[in-house]
């Protein structure tokens, strides 16, 4: 089973969130949370995720494997 552990600060947009697509200016400030998540990839081809956090879990589901 391949497995990985994510982690990302949060942050809270107050006004401007599309506009920095556009060179224009967005304010936003940091909040005192985390989201984590853990993702797998088992043999079965199964994609399974688990975020506590948002209250994500036991989330399955079939995954197809393509060659690149």
């Amino acid at each position: 089973m391949n497995k990985i552990s994510v982690s990302a600060p949060g942050k809270l947009m107050l006004f401007g969130e599309h506009a920095v697509v556009y060179n224009h200016p967005c304010l936003v400030t940091a909040v005192d949370q985390r989201m984590r998540a853990t993702v797998s990839l088992l043999e079965n081809n199964e994609f399974q995720l688990e975020a506590s956090d948002v209250q994500v879990s036991n989330y399955s589901r079939a995954w197809e494997r393509r060659n690149s």
